[in-house]
C-alpha cells in the first residue's frame, strides 16, 4: 500500500476518519491524499474570469487544509501508550535496549518507538466540486490504493447509516473504501468477517486487498457465506471453486469459512459479525444481493445495531449504477 485517499468536510467524523487514516500510514509507511471539495457561489469582479476565481478560491482553501492536516497530524503524536511485555516474549521487530521495569518483569515499550511516529507525508487537494464526483476524479490522479472516509459527514441526513456521498463512491469506485462510523471505535482491529456470496467468484483483486488489510491488522480473518435452501453438501460443492480461490488468493493468511443458512442476508451478517465480536466488516458490493439489501436496510433504519462497526467495501467487477440507479 502506497497512496492512501481521504476526503474531509472538517467535521469531527471525518477529523477522526483522518487520524485513523494517519495511524494506518504509519504503518504501512504510504502517503495520505488529503482531499476537500467545495461548493459555493463565486464572486467574482470585473477582473476575474470564473476560471481565475476558481483557481483563486481552490488556492485559499488549500491553505486552511493544509493547516487542517498539520493539526491533526501534531495531535497524534501526543497520544501514546506503554506496554509491559513480558522478556521471553519480546519480538524481533522491537527495537533491542528497551527498559525493564524496576522489578524486572516487564519489558516497558512506547508505542511511540514500536510504531515510530514518523510523521506521514500529506499531499493536500482541494477542488471545486461536488464531493463524490471530486473524490472519482482523484482516484484518477492520484491512484490511491485504499480511500478512508466517514460514513457521515457535515451535510449527511441524521437518519442515514451511510450518507450519500459514501454510497455513490462505493457503487462507483474500483477503489477499495474504508468506511468509518460516526464514532469510529478506539480499539485495535482484530477481527474481521469477509461476508461474501461465494457464489459468485471473488475477484483476486479483491483478495488481494482483503489480504493485505488483514496483515496490516495483524487480524484474524473469518469468511462468511450464507445460503437458503440447499442441503450443506449441496452448498459447499456449489461454491467448491470459489473455496479453491480463497485458498491461492489468502495463501499467507490463516482462515476461516462458516456457513450459515439464513432466510434474510443483511440480519444473518449483522448477527455473525455481533456473535465473533467483530472489529471490522468487509464486504463485496454485488448488484441485487446482500450488499444492496445491506444498504436498503441501513437507510430505513432497520440495520443501525451496525452503525459502530466499520466497513471495509471491496472493488467489484459489476458495471457501476446510473446515477439514478445510485439514488436511495
Amino acid at each position: 500500500m502506497k497512496t492512501i485517499l481521504v476526503p474531509v468536510d472538517y467535521s469531527l467524523d471525518s477529523r477522526q476518519a483522518l487520524i485513523f487514516a494517519i495511524d494506518l500510514a504509519r504503518l504501512a509507511q504510504a502517503k495520505i491524499v488529503l482531499l476537500h471539495a467545495f461548493h459555493e457561489p463565486l464572486s467574482t469582479g470585473s477582473a476575474l474570469r470564473v476560471d481565475e476565481a476558481v483557481a483563486q478560491l481552490e488556492k485559499e482553501k488549500n491553505r486552511v487544509l493544509e493547516e487542517f492536516a498539520a493539526e491533526v497530524q501534531s495531535d497524534t503524536a501526543k497520544n501514546f501508550s506503554l506496554r509491559f511485555i513480558r522478556p521471553q516474549n519480546v519480538a524481533p521487530d522491537i527495537p533491542a535496549n528497551q527498559p525493564l521495569t524496576k522489578s524486572g518483569n516487564h519489558v516497558l515499550v512506547s508505542d511511540t518507538i514500536a510504531a515510530g511516529k514518523a510523521a506521514v507525508k500529506i499531499n493536500c487537494v482541494s477542488k471545486f466540486s461536488l464531493a463524490a464526483e471530486a473524490i472519482l476524479e482523484e482516484t484518477v490522479a492520484s491512484k490511491p490504493d485504499l480511500i478512508i472516509m466517514s460514513m457521515r459527514g457535515a451535510g449527511a441526513v441524521s437518519q442515514a447509516f451511510m450518507g450519500s456521498t459514501v454510497s455513490e463512491v462505493i457503487q462507483s469506485t474500483r477503489v477499495p473504501v474504508l468506511a468509518l462510523p460516526a464514532v469510529a471505535p478506539n480499539k485495535p482491529i482484530r477481527n474481521i468477517v469477509f461476508a461474501s456470496d461465494l457464489t459468485h467468484l471473488p475477484e483476486a483483486f479483491s483478495l488481494r486487498s482483503l489480504q493485505q488489510i488483514v496483515s496490516l491488522f495483524n487480524a484474524h480473518l473469518q469468511v462468511l457465506h450464507l445460503y437458503q435452501d440447499n442441503s450443506p453438501q449441496v452448498e459447499q460443492a456449489k461454491v467448491l471453486k470459489a473455496l479453491e480461490l480463497l485458498d491461492e488468493q489468502l495463501r499467507d493468511l490463516d482462515f476461516e469459512v462458516h456457513f450459515r443458512q439464513e432466510a434474510d442476508i443483511a440480519t444473518g451478517i449483522q448477527q455473525f459479525a455481533q456473535e465473533q465480536q467483530a472489529d471490522l466488516l468487509a464486504l463485496v458490493p454485488h448488484r441485487h444481493t446482500f450488499l444492496e439489501k445491506l444498504l436498503r436496510k441501513s437507510i430505513t433504519g432497520q440495520f443501525t445495531q451496525k452503525a459502530n462497526l466499520p466497513l471495509f467495501i471491496l472493488p467489484s467487477t459489476i458495471k457501476p449504477l446510473s446515477r439514478e440507479a445510485r439514488t436511495i
